[in-house]
């Protein structure tokens, strides 16, 4: 992550409190937690480590958990017949997973580790109590849900406003491609 905002010109700051987490000055504050909120996450979750290309989750698992990247890198991916496309890749203070988690499907993309991880599982139950304990905490997991959404929902817009699209898909088409 810090690479990749020094790439980008951007700064990165080391939090000190929590070994691994880097919060970049212009990344969303909604999506990064902080130490704080790691401090609290922590006791009510199982911290697992995945080393590099390890699976954490597949399409169609069922979603027991929401991850925390306590440190290391993720990404989320969908498989398109027989090519992986990348959706998205996290870094250390971010979470995921949470989508299916809230809506109760199952998950419509795959997970990997980038490089050595650890994440810390909340399960569904504890994480309800966490929300139920911690207004502002459950404030900003809301808002970066709901940014995530309107972020899906557009990258998934092929059509300009009050334009229609048909479109015709040969074979099995995913989840994601039925929808369009």
């Amino acid at each position: 992550l810090a690479r990749r905002c020094a790439k980008q010109g951007r700064r990165s700051t080391f939090v000190p409190q929590q070994k691994g987490i880097y919060m970049s000055s212009a990344d969303s504050p909604a999506s990064l937690l902080s130490a704080e909120d790691f401090d609290k996450i922590r006791p009510l979750c199982t911290a697992r480590d995945f080393g590099k290309d390890d699976l954490i989750f597949a399409d169609g698992d069922s979603a027991d958990y929401i991850y925390f990247i306590e440190s290391g890198h993720v990404y989320i991916f969908i498989e398109k017949f027989t090519r992986r496309e990348e959706v998205t890749t996290l870094g250390a203070g971010e979470y995921f997973g949470e989508m299916a988690f809230f809506s109760g499907d199952r998950r419509s993309a795959s997970a990997a580790a980038m490089l050595d991880s650890t994440l810390l599982l909340l399960d569904k139950q504890s994480f309800l109590t966490l929300f139920e304990n911690d207004q502002a905490l459950a404030a900003k997991i809301n808002r970066n849900f709901d940014l995530r959404n309107r972020d899906l929902a557009f990258k998934e817009n092929l059509s300009g406003p009050g334009e229609s699209m048909s479109l015709g898909i040969k074979g099995d088409p995913s989840p994601r491609e039925t929808a369009l």
